[in-house]
């Protein structure tokens, strides 16, 4: 089963994965059709997308290729472009998966279990706590803590004004 991306990437698409959609080097020049890896390098992202391949090295000898070969590969526009679509399709499947499992988890027996569930369906759908704490913004041009003035007979330039505790301006003496 072949996937391929859209023509066009949602708005969280990193750059780089956007310019690779439009990109002459994705097309075969002499059919127009959308380029894809070897069968041998097919297997060899197959094989890696399983727990028993971790390595590049095990997968391209299993298959019959050297690492090098793999490698260059990996660096081709229509291979990573390949790879991404596999992602997608192997993860659009697992979202299914995963959102069935974590309703189920909403119901747990455990209270703390259930807890995090269901603040997290709910964070998912715009739905968060306030911060822990208790935060204030102050917006005020005042930095906080002591100024010391060496030259009190004239204020220096850009200084702020002095506020004395009952908060009205200081006398100067």
């Amino acid at each position: 089963m072949t996937f391929f991306l859209p023509p066009t990437q949602p708005p969280s698409a990193p750059p780089s994965t956007q310019s690779l959609v439009n990109d002459p080097l994705l097309i075969d020049q002499r059919s127009g059709r959308p380029k894809l890896p070897s069968k041998k390098m097919r297997r060899v992202i197959a094989l890696l997308a399983t727990k028993k391949f971790r390595d590049i090295s095990d997968a391209a000898k299993r298959v019959g290729l050297s690492r090098e070969t793999c490698y260059r590969a990996f660096r081709q526009p229509h291979v990573a472009n390949y790879m991404r679509a596999q992602v997608a399709g192997r993860l659009t499947a697992g979202t299914q998966r995963a959102s069935a499992r974590l309703l189920e988890l909403v119901d747990a027996k455990s209270e703390h279990v259930s807890g995090d569930c269901a603040r997290h369906v709910l964070a998912i759908d715009g739905f968060k706590p306030p911060e822990a704490g208790n935060s204030v913004n102050v917006t005020a041009n005042l930095t906080a803590g002591y100024t010391i003035i060496l030259d009190r007979g004239r204020p220096l330039p850009g200084a702020m004004p002095v506020i004395d505790e009952q908060g009205g301006p200081a006398d100067g003496g």
